[in-house]
Parts: C-alpha cells; sequence; structure tokens
C-alpha cells in the first residue's frame, strides 16, 4: 500500500529522478571520444546523439501539453521511469551510430513527461513562498550528476574498458528509484476535472516571455555544452585522466550556485538571481574567443555554476506562472520549448564545427559569439517576465 509522503520526500525522490535523468543526457558527452572509437564514427557527430535524445523528448513535450493533465502525476513518473530504464539499456545494445541514435531517442521520448509530471507534482505539495528553495534542492540532482555522475561514468568506462559500463550502472541506479517511489510517492492533490484546453496556454503572455526565455539559454548554453569536452582535451590541451576532476569541480560550482540562488529566488525575485548567474556564465565564455587565457580549470568552473545557476532562476520562474489544474501541461511546454532549442542548437554545433588534423575544433568562437547573444535575448525575456508579472499583481491589487 502506497504510504503518505512528506514534501520533503518528494524533493528527495525528485532530486534523484533529476540526477538519473540528466546523467543520462550528460554522461554521453564527455565520453565520445571512447564511444566514437568503439562504434567507429566521428566525435563529432556527438551534436547528431544530442539532438536525437532532445528531439525526440520534443514530441513528448508536444504530446505532453495536451495530455499530461489527463493522468496521474504518479502514474506518469512510474511508467515513464520503467521506459527510461529500458531506453538506457537499449544503448548498450548499441553497435554503430545509428543504433545508438535510436536508443537516445527511445531515451528522449520516456524522459520528458517523467520529468514534466515530477516536477508537476513537487509543485502542488509546495508552498508558493518555498518553490525557489524546493526547485534548488530537486536541482541538486543536477549538481550531482556532474559532481559525481559523470566523473564516475568517466572511470567506470576506463576501469573496466568498456563505455557501456556507465550505462549499466544508471539502469541499476533508475531500477532502486522506481522501487522507491513506487513505494513512498504520493498522489498528486489536485484534482484533474474541468480541465483548460492546451491552446490556453499560449494565451498568457507571462508564459510566453518565459518560453523565450528558457528557448534562447538552453540554445546559448547547447551551441557549447555538446562539444565541451572535445574543446578541452583537444583545443586546450587538458589530459583526458583530468577531465572527470574537472566536471567534478564543476559539479560542486553548480551544486553550491543552484542553492544560494534558489534562496536568492525566494527572498529577491529570480530575475536578481538570473543577472548573477548570467553574469558569471558570460565570463565562463572567455576561452571559447580566447583559448590561451589561463587557467581553463577556472573558466570551465564558472562555465558550469552560470549556467546551472540561470537554470535554477528560469525553473523558479516559470513554476512561479503556472496554474494548479496546468501545472503538468506548463513543465511539459517548457521541456518542448527547451528541448527544441536544444536541438536545434546541437545540430548547429555539428554543422559548423570542423576537426583538423590535430583533432582541434575550428568554429567555436563564432558558436560563443552567437550564444552571447541569445543570453542577451534570455535577460531581455526575463526582465519583461518581471514587468508582466508586477503589472499583474498591481491590477489585482486594484
Amino acid at each position: 500500500m502506497m504510504r503518505a509522503s512528506s514534501p520533503r520526500t518528494v524533493i528527495i525522490l525528485m532530486a534523484a529522478l533529476q540526477f538519473v535523468y540528466l546523467l543520462d543526457f550528460l554522461m554521453l558527452m564527455p565520453l565520445v571520444q571512447d564511444v566514437a572509437l568503439a562504434l567507429h564514427f566521428d566525435a563529432t557527430k556527438i551534436g547528431w546523439l544530442s539532438a536525437a535524445y532532445t528531439a525526440s523528448a520534443l514530441v513528448a513535450g508536444v504530446l505532453g501539453v495536451r495530455w499530461l493533465e489527463r493522468w496521474p502525476r504518479r502514474k506518469v513518473v512510474l511508467i515513464a521511469l520503467v521506459g527510461l530504464l529500458l531506453a538506457t539499456l537499449a544503448a548498450t545494445r548499441s553497435e554503430s551510430l545509428h543504433g545508438l541514435l535510436w536508443a537516445r531517442v527511445l531515451t528522449g521520448l520516456c524522459g520528458a513527461p517523467a520529468i514534466a509530471a515530477g516536477m508537476a507534482l513537487l509543485l502542488d505539495v509546495t508552498p508558493a513562498n518555498q518553490r525557489g528553495k524546493a526547485i534548488a534542492q530537486v536541482m541538486t540532482g543536477f549538481a550531482l550528476a556532474v559532481v559525481l555522475g559523470v566523473p564516475l561514468a568517466l572511470q567506470l568506462a576506463t576501469w573496466l574498458g568498456d563505455w557501456r559500463a556507465p550505462f549499466y550502472f544508471l539502469a541499476s541506479a533508475m531500477g532502486i528509484l522506481g522501487l522507491a517511489m513506487w513505494r513512498s510517492l504520493p498522489a498528486s492533490a489536485v484534482k484533474l476535472q474541468n480541465l483548460p484546453p492546451a491552446r490556453q496556454l499560449w494565451q498568457q503572455i507571462p508564459l510566453r516571455y518565459a518560453c523565450l526565455a528558457q528557448a534562447s539559454a538552453q540554445f546559448s548554453a547547447f551551441l557549447l555544452v555538446p562539444q565541451l569536452a572535445n574543446f578541452y582535451l583537444h583545443n586546450l590541451g587538458v589530459p583526458r585522466p583530468q577531465l572527470s576532476w574537472l566536471y567534478a569541480a564543476g559539479g560542486i560550482a553548480a551544486f553550491v550556485t543552484v542553492q544560494w540562488l534558489g534562496r536568492l529566488a525566494d527572498k529577491r525575485g529570480e530575475l536578481l538571481s538570473a543577472s548573477i548567474a548570467s553574469g558569471v556564465l558570460l565570463l565562463g565564455f572567455v576561452p571559447f574567443a580566447a583559448p590561451s587565457v589561463m587557467p581553463v580549470a577556472l573558466f570551465f568552473i564558472l562555465f558550469m555554476a552560470g549556467n546551472a545557476g540561470r537554470n535554477i532562476s528560469l525553473a523558479s520562474a516559470i513554476g512561479g506562472i503556472a496554474l494548479p489544474q496546468q501545472r503538468a501541461a506548463v513543465m511539459a511546454l517548457n521541456s518542448l520549448v527547451q528541448d527544441a532549442a536544444m536541438s536545434v542548437a546541437a545540430l548547429l554545433s555539428s554543422a559548423v564545427l570542423l576537426q583538423d588534423e590535430q583533432g582541434r575544433l575550428q568554429g567555436m568562437s563564432v558558436l560563443a559569439a552567437v550564444a552571447i547573444l541569445f543570453s542577451v535575448v534570455c535577460a531581455w525575456a526575463l526582465w519583461k517576465l518581471h514587468s508582466e508579472r508586477r503589472g499583474e499583481m498591481c491590477t489585482q491589487t486594484l
């Protein structure tokens, strides 16, 4: 029998879900050198794998906006997590780039609804004035995926001499999490009758600005993120054994950043926290324009911390505008926009970049310039969102 769960239990379970979901996505990028050698494809094609994952998540988001509110949150999370586990195991059976692409498509299809329904359930059980803090705690799953998950994945692949080893480990973690959720995850407190049509979501002006901010943020980040490991390995000369430590340091910085900015968003608003995060992220762009600038580890840490901090600010802003009966649909729409931007960015990075005879990537400075431009667009959209929400509050007061 399912037992009642406290909000704290839900936060822990959702953080664990974030961990396995994001690790499944993140660990393939630093493993690209090992995977490319094993499956005999060009390492720059990592953008294809990222795009396959996010494009399928985009399809799941389109369906989720229309249908997710019609199903109990708990049931959606559990079914989607089982699908995610099976898709992760399917990746281990890949013998070519095309086989791995299809496995990543299945992973994206299952992962997106799990996160959308899970975040909606979290918002259901969390008081409005504590949501920024709660989302920040859930996003520790992201930081832990970078601090512990990615370095461990790299080490497992090295120790066992097989790029598939991290996927077996991750599938086992998903199985344990599924059992914990089945036992402890509560049903949603929101009654799902009389749901508004999904098309009404887009009529909400604040939500439009929130989606623009999210799309701009993810597009700017994922022009660079899929190629980050390649760039630091080949262009900046970071040794392969040190890559796991670099990700661990970046993850620790991201962990501290999301905790601090999550609390700041609750106290002072998302605009201030997003502004601080964006400033840190812009400093992390420096090596892409000036590869000789040292120390490279510092700029990697700034990039990871700034990107994570901006994400928590966006998540808090979007969670704050979602009505109870629309939360799963809003989270699905958010994932849809995010995945669309990430897909286009990953494909564009693969199309623009070239690898010379020494393995160095050519064209990263161009992508960095575009990323900075879209970071500015993100800041503008967040400012407009803030203005719209203040206007609505003034209207309600009058």
